[in-house]
């Protein structure tokens, strides 16, 4: 599971965005935005037509480049996000239309069969200096996204922080600070890795939450109610095999 997502959404001219205490910025005129975000900032994006490209696309887009992208020195200051003027006589204005057209509503993730599309959009901003510093990063893997995928092979482990370095060959203050620097923790990743895990066997299962709850890590079955409920704001109980209350706009990645 990678917790960071990469998204492309358009912003009229005008226009301020504003994500919490991270960053706010205004464009002066239509704009597409290029951004790297963590998976629970995905709500301040919810009212922009957007689409969700995945690291594996992004790898092959680099790779269809003439480039070498990691070659590239990444400055201290480099920004959250990348803007685009997107006027209603750019190229790539009917491009955003169309791929925005093959979501839910325009506002979701991109289909399988899109990736040129997706492809031609984020070539827009290869003209600007710090493009291949910012593909950099998004390329190379986020400690976040490492502990997440060490967590997942075995939800069930009774994961602590000491062990989750030592699979990673760092030090304990190490592994903190990355994930201070990547603004997350390693009980907020373990409690998601958990979460996602039990809304996916509480469907499969029916409803078993006792055998969900050991399955995802917890000796204590009030203790991982509590804490779903304060995750998603509803009790287990609530849950149903059609799995409804999970699905919230399910789409397709590319």
């Amino acid at each position: 599971m990678e917790l960071d997502k990469y998204l492309l959404f358009f912003l009229a001219g005008g226009s301020t965005f504003n994500q919490g205490k991270a960053f706010s910025f205004r464009c002066a005129q239509d704009s597409i935005v290029l951004t790297k975000v963590h998976q629970t900032e995905m709500h301040f994006y919810r009212r922009y037509h957007h689409v969700v490209i995945t690291r594996e696309t992004l790898c092959r887009f680099a790779r269809q480049l003439d480039v070498d992208v990691l070659k590239f020195y990444i400055p201290k200051d480099i920004p959250r996000y990348l803007v685009q003027p997107c006027p209603e006589d750019s190229v790539f204005r009917p491009l955003m239309v169309r791929l925005c057209a093959g979501t839910d509503n325009g506002h979701g993730e991109t289909g399988p069969e899109n990736p040129f599309l997706t492809f031609a959009l984020v070539s827009a901003f290869c003209e600007q200096d710090i493009f291949f510093p910012f593909l950099k990063t998004c390329l190379k893997q986020s400690m976040a996204d490492q502990v997440a995928t060490v967590i997942n092979r075995n939800v069930s482990e009774n994961w602590t922080i000491h062990r989750v370095a030592s699979e990673l060959y760092v030090s304990v203050s190490l592994l903190k600070k990355k994930l201070k620097e990547e603004n997350t923790s390693y009980t907020r990743i373990l409690l998601e890795c958990r979460m996602k895990k039990a809304s996916e066997l509480i469907v499969m299962q029916e409803g078993a939450v006792k055998k969900v709850a050991y399955q995802c890590g917890y000796s204590s079955v009030p203790y991982f109610i509590s804490q779903f409920r304060k995750y998603y704001g509803y009790t287990p109980s609530r849950c149903r095999p059609d799995g409804n209350l999970f699905k919230n706009n399910s789409k397709t990645v590319v």
